[in-house]
């Protein structure tokens, strides 16, 4: 009786587990994030809202991108729809009005123009300790919108103009450096509960409420302060 080879098989659990390591790559493959990527604004789509992917060089921005709004694209007064946290955002041309959603940062605001003023109504919170600038003496960043420190330090760097308009809160503080004069006009009462460092220039504080505690390194920088003028008063005016 002629004898029989038989090839061997596996069985179904050894099967199972040669395959299960290429099954764990692809869902790891699949579950990775995309990486963080730089999207400029290109305002080429009519709306002027960010969630739209043809405002933008390389798609609608995803959480942890960095933002960039350059000088010569269209719709300079656009619209946050989307409410995110990104790295940075960073502000090349002047004329840009920023508005919409709140926008959570991890790495700061950064005005480039050379001249003129930007501004940005955008609440924003802080996920980070890290710097607001602007970048030329002869350029102005208005940052209108309230401010969450959370418990980080915000620096405002830089030989521009940096205001800020609107009520910044949390227990952090805010170090004022640079050779720009910065400037605290909101007409509401701030809340943070950190120090106020200032470590060059000026910090003007304009309001009614001069509501912050302010140290100033070394001895020679100021702080001055405008208090409007009240019905049949004269404005004050102070340095310390």
């Amino acid at each position: 009786m002629k004898s029989q080879s038989f090839s061997p098989s596996l069985r179904p659990s050894a099967r199972l587990h040669h395959c299960l390591p290429l099954f764990l790559v692809a869902t790891l493959w699949a579950a990775s994030p995309a990486p963080a990527a730089t999207r400029t604004w290109t305002g080429a789509y009519f709306s002027g809202y960010w969630s739209a992917a043809a405002n933008w060089d390389s798609g609608a921005p995803v959480a942890g991108d960095d933002l960039v709004f350059p000088a010569g694209a269209a719709d300079l007064v656009n619209t946050n729809n989307l409410g995110s946290t990104f790295n940075s955002i960073t502000i090349s041309g002047s004329g840009y009005v920023l508005r919409g959603n709140a926008v959570g940062l991890t790495s700061g605001l950064t005005a480039t123009y050379a001249s003129g003023s930007s501004t940005v109504e955008l609440d924003i919170n802080l996920g980070a300790s890290e710097s607001f600038e602007c970048l030329y003496s002869t350029a102005t960043i208005y940052i209108s919108g309230d401010i969450d420190l959370g418990s980080y330090t915000l620096t405002t760097i830089g030989a521009g103009s940096v205001r800020f308009g609107g009520v910044i809160s949390g227990t952090g503080g805010l170090t004022k450096s640079g050779s720009g004069t910065h400037w605290l006009y909101g007409a509401s009462a701030n809340s943070y509960s950190g120090d106020t460092l200032v470590n060059s220039a000026t910090l003007m504080l304009v309001g009614d409420r001069l509501d912050v505690k302010v140290s100033v390194w070394p001895i020679h920088k100021t702080v001055e302060w405008i208090r409007p003028a009240k019905a049949g008063e004269l404005p004050e005016k102070g340095r310390d």
